[in-house]
């Protein structure tokens, strides 16, 4: 054999010495004790398994802005708020929700429809805020069980269960909103016209309502009628040009193609002129029929966390009008709850309501709960929406600003809210206000006692 040939990445002898100690800029060595000994470069990281164990697809080939070769969710940091977050939510949201069904029944009995209402709503709202729980204590399971993420990432982001873990992150956070937006549409009533009692059947369909809608904002994008709209790529077992194949890849080498073959040939008819997904998956498997993707990517399968993109990006697929349809709807949803307080604040502190109903709506308790749903609610969608809005503009937003939307803003709301709309802080400022007077009595009582006891310590200063 010549010896200009002994680097050619072609092998030559059948043992493949001839390709040994060449290049790392051209080979990259498996150096593990399965049959293939390297894999040209342009094969590294290209989404198909040549190596024993994955080492071609595993030195630095997840480049996503939560997850690495090793872990789902690289930062370990970020991995502690994902657990302790899912913890609060869960756990927190699981007491609510006992302690709203107790009452409910205790209430239910005693016929009180204003209190009835009030636990009903908070009760769904624990519901809605346990899925967040649910969806962050899942995702910190799997991080947790995964010790090679390379090998696992294609199959995780298009399996089922990341796309259920969207759906219910999506559900629950859109129920929690809605839920809000009935929450203080039925207080504002309550403040402006407190003599006309809403219905608690109008309330409960309004719950109803409230949830079908989530699950229909969740689900349409796994619908199968939606999958030119929400479907980014595609994975290829067996097809020599590519293994992941994303939307505008696959038209331009679909069009190439037609170019090649000619308008006649049967490629070019089962592409047809839409280039749809449809359409040229079936072209594909007219070239060779294993040309079939055993792996698709949809709306929840953007990075390892299963969360739809936040920020819309215009050059990635059609689905960022969607994105932007929710970012717009919870925005809204917050300037409508920020304005109905300010208006029941207002009402609550400057006007005097009927003696009756007082026991739902005191000034000082209803301000505080103010203050801290509108802090909330802006800490958690306000950074999101103007983040959204700033992207849609054309000016990119940092990838660290994505990741602590999804593990640190959305879930905040999720873990905050048991404490919100429970009397957990009230009771716990009432024990500290009772607190401080004790200490300030025994301190006061103290002093009066040496005074008591040394009549003449002032005039010994003398």
């Amino acid at each position: 054999m010549p010896a200009k040939m002994g680097v050619s990445s072609q092998t030559e002898c059948h043992d493949m010495s001839d390709e040994v100690n060449c290049s790392r800029d051209t080979h990259f060595y498996c150096d593990d004790e399965g049959s293939t000994l390297f894999v040209p470069m342009s094969q590294k990281c290209d989404k198909h398994v040549d190596c024993m164990g994955a080492r071609d697809e595993c030195d630095g080939c997840i480049q996503d802005i939560f997850s690495s070769d090793e872990k789902l969710i690289s930062s370990r940091i970020l991995a502690a708020f994902l657990w302790i977050f899912g913890f609060i939510s869960t756990l927190g949201n699981v007491a609510v929700i006992c302690h709203q069904i107790s009452s409910i029944r205790k209430k239910n009995a005693e016929r009180c429809q204003v209190t009835l209402t009030n636990r009903t709503l908070i009760l769904n709202l624990a519901f809605a805020d346990l899925l967040m729980g649910i969806y962050l204590l899942s995702l910190g399971i799997k991080d947790a069980a995964v010790t090679k993420y390379c090998q696992a990432d294609l199959a995780w982001r298009s399996s089922a269960t990341c796309a259920g873990l969207g759906v219910i992150a999506v559900i629950g956070t859109e129920t929690s909103v809605f839920i809000l937006l009935i929450m203080t549409s039925h207080r504002l009533h309550a403040v402006y016209r407190p003599l006309v009692m809403k219905k608690y059947s109008t309330v409960i369909a309004s719950i109803m309502f409230a949830w079908v809608v989530s699950i229909i904002l969740a689900t349409v994008p796994l619908a199968p009628s939606a999958v030119e709209y929400f479907q980014s790529c595609v994975w290829f077992a067996s097809n020599p040009f590519f293994g992941v194949a994303c939307k505008k890849d696959m038209t331009a080498f679909t069009k190439k193609l037609v170019a090649l073959t000619g308008p006649e040939s049967n490629f070019s008819r089962a592409v047809g002129s839409s280039y749809t997904w449809d359409s040229m998956l079936q072209a594909q498997a007219v070239l060779n029929s294993s040309n079939v993707p055993e792996m698709y990517f949809g709306y929840y399968s953007e990075h390892g966390v299963c969360l739809p993109r936040f920020f819309p990006v215009q050059e990635v697929g059609y689905s960022w009008e969607y994105s932007l349809f929710l970012i717009l709807l919870n925005f809204g949803a917050f300037i409508y709850i920020m304005v109905g307080y300010i208006g029941i604040f207002r009402k609550a502190t400057y006007r005097r309501v009927e003696r009756w109903n007082t026991k739902e709506i005191k000034s000082r308790s209803v301000q505080n709960k103010v203050t801290r749903i509108i802090i909330t609610d802006f800490i958690c969608w306000v950074p999101i929406c103007i983040m959204a809005f700033i992207t849609v503009s054309g000016f990119p937003i940092g990838d660290i600003a994505y990741v602590i939307t999804a593990i640190i803003l959305l879930p905040i709301n999720s873990a905050i809210n048991p404490f919100l709309y429970s009397p957990i802080i009230d009771i716990a400022m009432k024990r500290f206000r009772r607190m401080q007077t004790r200490v300030y009595k025994r301190g006061f009582n103290m002093v009066k006692s040496e005074d008591v006891s040394n009549p003449n310590h002032e005039e010994s200063n003398f």
